[in-house]
């Protein structure tokens, strides 16, 4: 495997030919990877794996930032899993946090590689979508809405989520933009769980 070598040498006078160099090499490799493992804790949701907030917040400014200084669309989906109380309450948080990590699988085996999905709390997650307008990110979100639906889990139970999105426009900062995403989550609950919301957004323009 790879191993990490940190060295650290000066020059010394000496009258043979050529240059003696005097120091040290220790290797680091297990320092190394407790650094990644501290990482991979800091910006990943220890249970299903997916980003967390505070490893996802950072795409989403930089996502944000260049669909506006571009005029390129970026648009984001929250998802909330319908009645899952129930399915605690019923079979039990082991078994519960099973479906969680099911979940996961199933969404990320619908989503494309420039996509980023991350656990935002509790049992709501978060997809970034590049480059992704008002109508791709409504057909991508039901994409995972009917896929979540189909899938088989471990409670043999059905399951549902409710969506919301929203695509960023102009004058959006982060907050702005998941508020929308969060009203439009909150609408879809409201008309009966287990559809998606944020198809009649009208975002201004990027270039506005």
């Amino acid at each position: 495997g790879i191993r990490w070598i940190w060295g650290h040498a000066m020059p010394v006078a000496d009258d043979q030919p050529g240059q003696l160099f005097r120091g040290v090499m220790l290797d680091i490799t297990d320092r190394k990877e407790l650094e990644q493992r501290l990482q991979q804790a800091a910006t990943h949701d220890p249970l299903t794996g997916a980003l967390n907030r505070a490893g996802i917040e950072p795409h989403l400014e930089s996502s944000l930032a260049g669909a506006q200084r571009r005029s390129q669309p970026m648009s984001i989906v929250l998802l909330d899993i319908d009645y899952f109380k129930n399915v605690n309450d019923s079979f039990g948080h082991a078994l519960g946090d099973s479906v969680l990590v099911q979940l996961v699988n199933t969404l990320k085996r619908r989503l494309r590689k420039a996509d980023s999905l991350a656990r935002w709390g509790g049992e709501e997650f978060l997809v970034l979508l590049p480059d992704t307008d008002p109508k791709g990110a409504f057909q991508l979100a039901d994409a995972l809405r009917q896929a979540v639906e189909q899938a088989t889990f471990e409670h043999r139970q059905s399951l549902t989520i409710s969506l919301g999105t929203a695509t960023a426009n102009a004058g959006d900062s982060l907050k702005s933009l998941v508020r929308r995403a969060d009203d439009n989550l909150y609408a879809a609950k409201h008309a009966g769980r287990n559809q998606v919301m944020g198809l009649i957004e009208k975002p201004e323009s990027m270039e506005s």
